[in-house]
């Protein structure tokens, strides 16, 4: 099986899977974006991945929030696989979301985009 067939069918089975569990992934965005901070975050990674500092700044000016707090967040939205840290230490550390709780897709292409 190719590469692409084996992409298509997991997008089938995470699209199976929202539909039977639509519910109670509802309930869990709706309780991560009622908290400022994870809201700000989410807001800033909709466009791509950011790296830390830039997006503990943005974060910070948009929450009015200290650091540490910003840092505790991401840390809560990382094991929920809300975001993704991308990058072990330092200045080589990003951030990206993983589309669990909506938006683009960040690991396959579209099917009408494999020709």
């Amino acid at each position: 099986m190719a590469d692409q067939e084996v992409l298509d069918r997991l997008d089938d089975i995470i699209a199976l899977l929202n539909l039977a569990f639509a519910d109670p992934i509802g309930k869990a965005r709706e309780a991560i974006l009622k908290d400022k901070i994870n809201a700000a975050i989410l807001e800033a990674l909709a466009t791509g991945p950011l790296g830390s500092g830039e997006l503990i700044e943005k974060v910070k000016q948009a929450s009015g929030q200290a650091e540490r707090t910003v840092q505790t967040r991401l840390l809560s939205l990382t094991a929920q696989h809300a975001i993704e840290k991308l990058g072990t230490t330092g200045k080589t550390v990003s951030y990206r979301a993983t589309g669990l709780f909506g938006g683009r897709n960040r690991r396959s292409t579209s099917r009408a985009d494999s020709g």
